[in-house]
């Protein structure tokens, strides 16, 4: 009697069975593929897993034992569920999702890339369908929604330089020839490219000076600002020239032939060489853009496999056969220390 109670019911628990079977195996695959190939677009992984989700629920709505009316009604209903999902895209889920397919078709960011929003600054370490994770100058993660993202200002700083400047405010009674010639020194001392002196505003008791120049190095933009500061100081205070606060006060109680501290030899501390500031800081962002690169290499590398294969197949010649056996296994080498090399830096990144 159970039995034939239970009978109606086997197609949906069946078809229960098969949809969470699907979704599994699916899930464990691209597990495994990111384990062997390490493969970074997680954007088209998880659509997948979302599209066999919703597959799933309407097969199981079809096969339901419900009269035909109330199977249609139900349809119906997953159908309005969908359609309200998709009408409050701009606020929900399903928004930071566009917001991510968005961002993935612009590719005005990648990882490693500096990036300032909203009041964050940091680089890219992860990107997924619904949020982007940056690091920060702090070492610590920060997980921003996509939609986020696209909906602020944000700064994204190029590869190909980026300005390094620092502001500094002097008294009146220095010559401004005298400042900028230090100023400029000071940018030479730190490699700046195309270097410049600006001046920013004539305050009440001081000048506001800007010196800066393009790094070409964004990578070392953090430890740039602080080393031109250092320079700045050094080469002021090397010319004897007092570093004043805005609101400096004309009749502040010193001697009238007072000198700025100038630092002097037996004050040098030598700091032992170790880490920059930036491989500390920055270590999984470093991973995530070094990651992408090996990626692509390893694309070009099987697409380059491909084309000698092709090749291979069309030559009469059994010398030029063979040559492009050699070709391809010289490739292969290549294709698989790209495939170790991208296996120890995912496991870097996942002991993060």
């Amino acid at each position: 009697m159970n039995l034939e109670l239970l009978a109606p019911h086997v197609p949906s628990l069946l078809a229960m069975a098969a949809v969470v079977l699907t979704v599994s195996t699916v899930h464990k695959l691209i597990r495994g593929r990111k384990t062997s190939e390490q493969s970074q677009d997680h954007l088209r992984e998880q659509l997948l897993l979302l599209a066999l989700w919703l597959s799933g629920i309407v097969s199981l709505i079809v096969v339901l034992p419900v009269a035909e009316d109330t199977r249609n009604q139900l349809l119906g209903l997953f159908g309005l569920l969908l359609s309200a999902a998709i009408g409050l895209a701009s606020t929900t889920f399903v928004g930071n999702a566009m917001a991510g397919l968005m961002l993935k078709g612009l590719r005005n960011m990648n990882p490693g890339d500096f990036i300032e929003v909203g009041g964050h600054f940091g680089r890219i370490s992860d990107r997924g369908l619904f949020h982007t994770e940056i690091q920060t100058e702090d070492r610590d993660l920060v997980t921003l929604p996509n939609l986020f993202l696209v909906t602020q200002p944000t700064r994204v700083v190029r590869n190909s330089g980026t300005v390094v400047a620092g502001e500094v405010s002097l008294g009146y009674d220095v010559s401004r020839t005298r400042v900028e010639a230090r100023l400029l020194e000071a940018a030479a001392d730190v490699r700046l490219k195309d270097p410049f002196v600006q001046l920013k505003a004539l305050g009440d008791f001081s000048i506001s000076w800007r010196v800066g120049g393009i790094q070409t190095d964004v990578k070392q933009m953090v430890s740039s600002h602080s080393r031109l500061r250092k320079a700045m100081l050094d080469r002021l205070h090397g010319d004897g020239i007092e570093i004043v606060s805005p609101v400096y006060e004309v009749g502040k109680t010193v001697a009238a032939d007072a000198a700025p501290v100038i630092a002097d030899s037996n004050d040098v501390v030598h700091i032992p060489e170790g880490k920059a500031v930036e491989a500390i800081v920055f270590d999984k962002a470093d991973i995530a853009e070094s990651l992408e690169r090996m990626q692509a290499k390893k694309t070009a590398i099987s697409k380059d496999i491909e084309g000698l294969k092709a090749q291979q197949k069309v030559a009469d010649d059994p010398v030029a056969v063979s040559e492009f056996g050699r070709k391809i296994e010289r490739k292969e080498a290549l294709l698989a220390a790209a495939g170790r090399a991208i296996e120890e830096r995912e496991r870097r990144k996942s002991e993060d």
